[in-house]
């Protein structure tokens, strides 16, 4: 920038693209096994992410929600128990929806997840 003076001011700065939300979840897991559990990994400016997971019939078997999110770091991470017993194989409904209020963006995302044992 060049003021009318003929001063000129550098900075640097970065930039994401609030309108596009980037995701990985798993669609499968296996029950006991540490390696092979639920996370979710999210893109650069999203600042909330909440996570529904629901049996096919709707009823919800789990719920987290984090608003400390380290790009590029596995967040909402989840060993497939409920109450420190592992829930039936099968297959189950993933919700999620990522946020930020400042850009006034929020996305929802349905999905589906294989559990195995």
């Amino acid at each position: 920038m060049v003021t009318e003076d003929g001063c000129e001011f550098f900075t640097s700065f970065r930039t994401f693209d609030a309108c596009s939300f980037q995701y990985v979840f798993p669609n499968a897991m296996i029950l006991g096994d540490p390696e092979r559990n639920f996370e979710v990994i999210v893109s650069e400016g999203i600042t909330s992410v909440e996570l529904f997971i629901l049996t096919r019939q709707g009823s919800l078997i789990h719920f987290d929600k984090t608003d400390e999110i380290v790009f590029g770091e596995p967040i909402l991470l989840w060993d497939g128990t409920i109450s420190g017993t592992s829930i039936p194989t099968g297959t189950y409904v993933v919700v999620m929806i990522g946020k930020n209020p400042l850009y006034q963006f929020e996305k929802k995302i349905v999905g589906s997840l294989l559990v195995l044992q």
